[in-house]
């Protein structure tokens, strides 16, 4: 026993109890993580063997009950894999691609489709404009068959996709709890899919997940897209049957008059071709729009001002306008066991990080305001999207002083900031940065937000410093 466990030692290898044995959950933990990176690696296979193992041996266990969850029925989960990342899930919006009715042996069909999505995004006006604000992940769901249910057959799949509003030709849908169910088996996501499904009826998006039939295609995902990520009505006049009063959202009003219109600001301002048209929503009469023609909602590739505004807030709901800072900022509150004060001995170096859009750059402030002029924290407002987004929040307080200064940032958006403490009076200084986005493009007269009520556009960091 003694020269065995020297000679293990010797290789390299860790000496072993050999009355020792391994904790069962430990041991199906680590067959859990196997699976899952089978899964990413494209080998669904053996990761559904190995899932079935960690269920037949370990039941008891934390990792048993996951693998349970996951394959314990004829439709599950596999695993899920990155697709395109720009940064942490924490201040980005996570799109994640999965599939239904895609058995296990068709889910490299589903990994086909879904390595397309990026490049789709990127080429689109806006989410190619804003798409190092974005990361795509595809999440791996298999069904026991493939097909959608409707026109008198069922068939078992992972997320129930089925065939609608029959009285318009059929509208495939999938079950939103279902997906959140499966979204739920990843580390992070912010209720966001996009599900391709085996068939050929036109798709719906809302809540969150835009449902896709057959092949990747540009204006079927963008407008489906619209739908579920930005809560943006249909602008197209088709009667498709539909029935009751029209749903108003941003770009749809059962009202004619352009005063009580939720775009009114944007006739206001006299932009060209904004108005409130008659037929929207599926509908000849009775349902409004702000344009009409040329609207991704509509039949077009690109969006309307009033939807393009819409999606680009909706995208600062999630994400921040700074992705970083040094030091790390401190609270507008300071007590005996909170932050201190940064002492200054000498210069400081402040660095602020902001979101890099394609074809325009972020405004970065900074300003150096006595104690008693530092800015209030921002008033919370009632909140409007998901928990953990940025509309909560309410819109920064102004600031009466003109900024001490404006930087430039680098290619990788950082800027920089000197404090000098030579040049200030002893006393305690509130150092503020603040970016905001104007959206005001290269050649267009007007920005794509004209409203931003939220204040979603800019964002803070802020730090005290004391010069003795």
């Amino acid at each position: 026993m003694i020269l065995s466990t020297l000679l293990l030692a010797a290789a390299g290898a860790p000496p072993q109890d050999w009355g020792e044995t391994v904790d069962p959950a430990v041991r199906a933990q680590e067959l859990l993580e196997q699976a899952e990176a089978l899964a990413s690696q494209g080998k669904y296979q053996s990761a559904w063997n190995k899932y079935r193992n960690i269920r037949r041996r370990y039941a008891g266990t934390p990792a048993g009950q996951v693998a349970e969850r996951r394959v314990g029925s004829a439709n599950g989960y596999l695993g899920w894999a990155e697709l395109r990342r720009n940064g942490p899930s924490s201040n980005r919006v996570d799109v994640v691609v999965m599939g239904d009715g895609y058995e296990i042996s068709k889910q490299d069909s589903l990994d086909r489709y879904a390595k397309y999505v990026p490049d789709l995004f990127e080429r689109h006006e806006v989410f190619g404009e804003y798409s190092r604000y974005h990361n795509f992940l595809r999440a791996n769901v298999f069904s026991a068959e493939g097909g959608i249910d409707g026109y008198g057959r069922d068939f078992d799949t992972a997320l129930g996709s089925a065939n609608t509003n029959k009285r318009s030709g059929g509208n495939v849908s999938v079950d939103r709890e279902r997906v959140m169910a499966m979204l739920d088996e990843m580390p992070e996501h912010d209720r966001l899919a996009i599900v391709f499904v085996r068939g050929t009826a036109p798709g719906t998006g809302g809540g969150g997940v835009a449902t896709i039939p057959g092949r990747p295609e540009s204006d079927t995902l963008i407008h489906e897209w619209g739908h579920a990520f930005g809560g943006l009505g249909d602008e197209y006049s088709d009667d498709v049957g539909y029935t009751g009063d029209p749903r108003n959202s941003v770009n749809v009003s059962s009202d004619p008059s352009p005063e009580r219109a939720p775009w009114k600001h944007w006739i206001d301002a006299g932009v060209k071709g904004v108005g409130v048209y008659e037929g929207a929503a599926g509908r000849a009469k009775g349902a409004f729009k702000p344009t009409v023609k040329g609207c991704a909602m509509q039949n077009g590739r690109e969006f309307c001002v009033v939807c393009r505004e819409a999606l680009v807030l909706r995208i600062y709901s999630l994400v921040d306008p700074i992705d970083g800072c040094s030091p790390e900022a401190q609270p507008l509150r300071r007590s005996d066991d909170g932050p201190q004060p940064l002492p200054a001995p000498g210069p400081l170096e402040f660095e602020l990080t902001v979101m890099q859009p394609e074809e325009h750059d972020l405004e970065v402030r900074w300003w150096v305001l006595p104690e008693e002029q530092a800015p209030p924290e921002p008033r919370s407002r009632e909140r409007r999207y998901a928990p953990g987004d940025r509309g909560r929040r309410g819109p920064l307080s102004p600031l009466e002083q003109e900024p001490l200064e404006q930087t430039r940032g680098n290619a990788k958006g950082l800027h920089r900031f000197r404090f000098d403490p030579e040049d200030w009076q002893p006393g305690l200084y509130r150092v503020v940065a603040r970016a905001l986005d104007d959206t005001r493009m290269p050649r267009e007269r007007y920005p794509w937000v004209l409203r931003d009520e939220e204040g979603l556009l800019e964002s803070e960091r802020a730090w005290w410093v004391a010069v003795e």
